[in-house]
């Protein structure tokens, strides 16, 4: 066992991933060994780190050695190695790891163009170079290769002009150039609905939804175009359909849909990614009425066994809670042994609550033999989270560890959840601090479950960290110390952290006042409290007024409680928990007459008190 204070390997590579490379070949080899040895050798950044390093120390072929220990390089690995090589002037070297990286399936970057062609140029390889500024432009969307060809066209004037004209939209578009897209649109020597869905598009593909929108509705009013391509318009409605769906206008997406369905049936035809859209809006809208239609829609023009059809018709059903119908269309579509049909149903699941289903589904998806994706892990460990499943959620651990997905930030981050909502704070603290990277996401998890154990001194301390490092709080951060001071009735700190968000240009909402008005309320100041919520600049809901109730009833102010009672039953009449906690408050006082009056008022709303139950988790 290392002494306490010794530093683990992992803390050494961290730091060596996080400050400048040194420049001492021996110290380089060190921590190469180091990496081989406590097998971390493959992890991409670190390979990518020790190629750079030791192209700086002018050691090429240790670089080399470096990248031969991952088993699937990135693109920025790939770059790492091909620039250490042109850095050495072994540009055939760099060429063929060029070469390599095509043939490996692995996607170039803009940043690769530039260095496989000055190796060819420096090789004086016109075909090598001509081949890479081909590969530049039709793959990769390369635009200034694009942009310096339209300049040569334009200064010596090659070409029939309407002809140059569209194949260089055809370019612009492809790069996703809308300025440029735009000036050379009003020149082509017919706008085709072509033409027209590659406009949109690249709108579309730049969150541009309105601006799409009105394209969309003056190509609608060109009615020649309409006339001659009638089924390319439907490629045209399909695309704006899509659209919306991906920018999160549901509402849009669906209004779109009826209004194509109600057009000539055998040409405006919905295709399987739009179907996919339809039935992602109806699954965030819960309209299962209108994603049964799409299903039935889906089944008559053969598409319901189109795997991404399958999955979200899975995973729409599942979410309105109809478990008969997502468990039938799983039941064929997992025979074709797709990971992604288990994690819909998974997924399902566990949105509406049902952790233990969930787990169980886990537990039949290894029996047949998948092996889970770290989006099934992220799921089934959120799962064993709500449940508070702490030996089941170990098991998942050695089996994420198993497999090597312990260096995921988002497996290691509902990890920290899962242990900390489990009372392991310890553990969770120490996953936390294994981590290479902390997103926003990271920090909020620790610090809510600091919060939750009423560790808010440790809350603190952590955020404290947040703040003088890179990461900018969000309002789940402000949302998670709000409700660590609320639980250890640190007021003075928590008006601080209020009046803080503003300084991050956050605006509070509901659930941060709830927050405030909670521990002022505990705290014993209720006018202070009532006034805040007086003063929102949104509108309390229910759940603020029976916050305020409850602080009320807990410093028995009886005449405060009733008056703000009647907000509470105003905002939310058929809520058994604001009558139980006025009728507690009647009962203090010895109000009977009250209480009756409550319990008529509470049988005419059609209130009922819920029966109270527990459960208890036998594992023998």
């Amino acid at each position: 066992m290392p002494p306490p204070h010794a530093a683990t390997p992992l803390a050494i590579l961290s730091r060596f991933l996080s400050s400048p490379s040194p420049s001492s070949v021996p110290e380089l080899l060190r921590i190469h060994a180091l990496a081989v040895t406590s097998g971390l050798s493959q992890r991409p950044d670190l390979a990518a780190k020790l190629v750079s390093a030791y192209s700086s120390a002018g050691r090429p072929g240790l670089a080399a050695l470096a990248f031969s220990a991952s088993p699937c390089p990135d693109a920025f690995l790939w770059n790492s190695l091909i620039r250490t090589h042109h850095c050495a002037s072994d540009f055939v070297a760099a060429l063929a790891a060029h070469r390599r990286m095509l043939a490996s399936g692995a996607r170039p970057s803009p940043f690769t163009t530039p260095l496989a062609a000055s190796a060819a140029a420096e090789l004086g390889a016109l075909g090598v170079g001509a081949s890479v500024h081909a590969y530049c432009v039709r793959v990769l969307d390369e635009l200034n290769s694009g942009r310096c060809l339209h300049g040569y066209v334009v200064k010596v004037g090659v070409g029939d002009p309407p002809l140059v004209n569209s194949a260089l939209f055809s370019m612009y578009s492809k790069c996703h150039s809308t300025e440029d897209a735009c000036t050379l649109f009003p020149e082509l020597p017919e706008k085709d609905v072509v033409s027209w869905t590659s406009l949109i598009g690249i709108y579309c593909w730049r969150g541009l939804i309105m601006e799409a929108m009105g394209l969309f509705q003056e190509m609608m009013g060109s009615g020649r175009v309409f006339r001659l391509l009638r089924q390319q318009d439907a490629d045209s409605w399909n695309l704006m359909i899509v659209a919306n769906c991906k920018a999160g206008c549901d509402v849009k997406c669906l209004e779109l849909y009826r209004e194509m369905q109600f057009r000539d049936k055998y040409e405006f035809l919905c295709g399987a990614n739009s179907l996919v859209s339809v039935i992602s809006s109806c699954s965030r809208l819960a309209e299962l009425r209108l994603g049964r239609s799409a299903h039935c829609y889906s089944i008559k023009h053969l598409l319901d066994e189109d795997s991404s059809v399958a999955n979200v018709l899975i995973g729409m059903y599942g979410r309105c809670g109809k478990f008969d119908h997502a468990c039938k269309i799983f039941g064929l579509a997992k025979l074709k042994g797709d990971v992604v049909t288990w994690n819909t149903l998974i997924s399902s699941y566990a949105h509406l609550g049902h952790s233990n289903a969930a787990v169980s589904l886990y537990d039949q998806m290894l029996t047949e033999g998948l092996t889970p994706n770290s989006t099934t892990l992220i799921t089934v460990i959120s799962a064993c989270a709500n449940l508070v499943a702490l030996e089941r959620g170990e098991k998942i651990h050695s089996y994420v560890k198993e497999m090597g997905w312990d260096y995921d930030v988002s497996i290691n981050t509902a990890l920290v959840d899962m242990y900390a909502k489990c009372g392991q704070l310890g553990i969770a603290r120490r996953i936390f601090d294994s981590m290479l990277q902390h997103d926003v996401v990271a920090w909020n998890v620790m610090i809510s479950g600091y919060g939750m154990h009423g560790e808010a001194k440790q809350a603190l301390e952590l955020f404290g960290k947040m703040e003088g490092g890179s990461i900018k709080p969000n309002g789940v951060t402000f949302l998670a110390i709000l409700s660590a001071c609320c639980h250890s009735g640190l007021l003075e700190e928590g008006r601080k952290l209020f009046t803080r968000m503003g300084k991050y240009s956050l605006e509070p909402n509901l659930k941060h006042y709830a927050c405030m008005v909670d521990l002022l309320g505990k705290s014993g100041h209720l006018q202070e409290a009532e006034d805040m919520v007086l003063a929102m600049p949104v509108e309390p809901d229910g759940g603020i007024w029976g916050t305020l109730l409850s602080a009320c009833k807990l410093h028995d102010n009886f005449e405060m409680g009733l008056r703000i009672a009647k907000k509470a039953f105003a905002s939310e009449p058929e809520n058994e928990g604001y009558y139980i906690l006025i009728s507690n408050s009647y009962g203090s006082a010895k109000k009977w007459d009250e209480i009756e009056k409550l319990r008529e008022t509470m049988k005419n709303h059609g209130v009922q008190k819920g029966v109270g139950w527990s459960a208890v988790d036998y594992c023998g």
